[in-house]
């Protein structure tokens, strides 16, 4: 199973072009984000005409839709926690609006909806029980579609009961990306291959190879002022799109597999189709075949190609 996360707030040339770019080639489609409201209420996410062409062509493949995500700036994320206890406090009446949600989806645009992923950023321990009895509540509401959930690749995962989740959750994805970022004070990998495949093999044995989903990223991070990895960086890094750094010089560290480049403005992190590729074979080797990419605004065709062939 080869997943992509397509977010709703693209411009509309960019979902036109991904029509042009093999983005077929995926198993599943995931529509980011619809969102927890206030008063365990939900919004489904923007589906544009652009985008719903692109969902509703022949070679189109399954649509999920995700529930959450981080919420962009720190309000909107402390908004988002709120929301989100909130619909473990009423899980019912959550899963009746997020039905309600989905079959007005499928109406208004004639996409047919086969699941959701549920991304809470992140649980603590005091919801566990609840996330797990809202995450049943759900699967119940929704069968026969499928249920999916984000999960960190190495949080504190207090929040997450997986004895209770693995028996309602169909597929785990695992996000083996941003082990470096704005919160680093010195410049690294975030996605490193041999780190990925760490932390994939930890998943593997507490979830099993048909539940286990590791991740890809199609960005990388900036870090402002340095030349080299280690170096201490003069201001936070920030968010780099694949697209914008396949056109310039870069190498590719055989050791950690991961890719890098030396920008004028900073050492930069991320992943090229070369380290995608190589690192979804030692996936293989171990027994993992699902993966997924977030996101598809980070897309070329030679990344669509190391991320599904």
């Amino acid at each position: 199973m080869t997943t992509l996360y397509i977010p709703d707030w693209l411009p509309t040339q960019r979902y036109d072009d991904f029509t042009f770019m093999g983005i077929e080639r995926f198993n599943r489609y995931i529509i980011a984000f619809g969102l927890p409201e206030s008063g365990a209420a939900f919004t489904s996410p923007t589906i544009q005409p652009s985008l719903q062409s692109l969902l509703q062509a022949p070679t189109a493949p399954e649509v999920v839709i995700a529930v959450g995500g981080w919420g962009g700036t720190a309000a909107q994320h402390d908004n988002m926690q709120g929301y989100w206890l909130q619909a473990a406090q009423n899980p019912e009446a959550f899963a009746a609006r997020l039905l309600e949600g989905i079959n007005t989806t499928e109406q208004l645009t004639r996409v047919k909806i086969s699941g959701v992923d549920l991304d809470w950023e992140v649980p603590v321990q005091a919801v566990r029980e609840a996330y797990s009895r809202l995450a049943a509540t759900i699967k119940a509401a929704i069968a026969p579609r499928t249920l999916t959930m984000a999960v960190p690749a190495e949080y504190n995962l207090d929040g997450f009961d997986f004895n209770s989740l693995i028996q309602t959750v169909d597929m785990f994805h695992i996000m083996t990306y941003d082990n470096a970022g704005p919160w680093s004070e010195r410049a690294d990998h975030h996605a490193a291959g041999t780190w990925a495949v760490g932390r994939a093999q930890q998943w593997l044995k507490a979830l099993g190879p048909e539940k286990t989903c590791i991740g890809f990223p199609a960005y990388g991070y900036v870090f402002p002022g340095t030349r080299q990895q280690g170096d201490r960086s003069i201001s936070p890094a920030y968010p780099v799109m694949y697209p914008q750094l396949a056109a310039q010089p870069f190498a590719d560290d055989p050791q950690q597999f991961a890719s890098y480049a030396i920008t004028p403005e900073g050492w930069t992190t991320f992943q090229s189709p070369h380290m995608v590729r190589s690192t979804r074979e030692m996936l293989a080797r171990i027994g993992i075949k699902n993966t997924f990419v977030w996101s598809a605004d980070g897309l070329t065709t030679e990344f669509i190609e190391a991320a599904t062939v």
